[in-house]
């Protein structure tokens, strides 16, 4: 069952027994790229574990989840060509109103599944950043991040870098309820005890340098093994320089790092 859901759904229709075999496996593999859709499959996979429940079989467990949220697949509205300020703020209206969703939608989803979760992969757009959320993945092994790791990494205040339109969860820097990541708070309690893999693809746009970010993710992931970087650009590379010259050692368990720089920078 790795579409999605969709094989899952129809083995639960053959027969009781294959119902009871495939349960625990039909939501194997999920891919959501709207908040519209991350509800109904909220609403779903709750559905589906109550019944299982009910028939004391073994609940659906969600192994490997992709977050796609890019230009013409999702349910936000992007800025595109020359707008006037009435379009800004009405973007900004909306933005906000769809960052509070994604947010909420996405730390209930996580806390569902988040004790069984295995890999991850969060795809985003510099046109599309996503505001942060705040969870635990006890069970994450492999996690991808496109462009950007603020989704999860925020750090005290400071000015906006972002270039173009105006992003509302810049204004503030965080969500609401929120704040600054508490770097001994996540030491004593990681985000994600288990990750030996983190794959990072480097974008040209970022908020917070990542020799900024990435020491942080030592404390998020102190058993990390495997730092993979693609589409390395100039400044993550001169990042990963510093970060592993620092003179107490910030990744105590990596073995292995594997970059694979951007072919169009000039800088290269």
């Amino acid at each position: 069952c790795t579409d999605g859901g969709r094989t899952g759904a129809a083995l639960s229709n053959v027969s009781r027994l294959v119902r009871t075999l495939s349960t625990p496996d039909s939501f194997h593999s999920v891919r959501l790229v709207t908040t519209r859709g991350m509800k109904k499959f909220l609403d779903c996979y709750q559905i589906a574990v109550a019944a299982a429940a009910a028939e004391e079989i073994d609940a659906p467990r969600v192994r490997h989840l992709l977050l796609s949220f890019l230009p013409g697949e999702t349910d936000v509205i992007c800025l595109e060509g020359a707008v006037v300020g009435r379009d800004v703020y009405s973007f900004l209206e909306v933005k906000e109103e769809w960052n509070a969703r994604f947010a909420e939608l996405t730390s209930h989803l996580l806390s569902l599944v988040g004790s069984h979760l295995e890999t991850m992969t969060i795809l985003q757009s510099p046109k599309i950043p996503l505001p942060m959320i705040q969870c635990r993945l006890p069970a994450l092994r492999e996690l991808t991040l496109l462009g950007d790791d603020r989704v999860f990494i925020r750090l005290p205040r400071e000015p906006p870098k972002m270039d173009g339109w105006p992003e509302p969860s810049d204004s503030d820097f965080y969500p609401p309820c929120t704040g600054p990541l508490d770097l001994d708070a996540i030491a004593a309690a990681p985000f994600f005890p288990a990750l030996k893999r983190l794959h990072l693809v480097d974008e040209e746009y970022k908020l917070l340098p990542w020799e900024t970010t990435l020491p942080v993710w030592a404390k998020l992931a102190p058993h990390l093994e495997t730092l993979r970087i693609s589409y390395a650009r100039e400044p993550m590379l001169r990042a990963v320089q510093q970060t592993l010259r620092a003179p107490a050692p910030v990744f105590r368990t990596l073995r292995t790092l594997e970059i694979h720089p951007a072919s169009d920078d000039p800088e290269l």
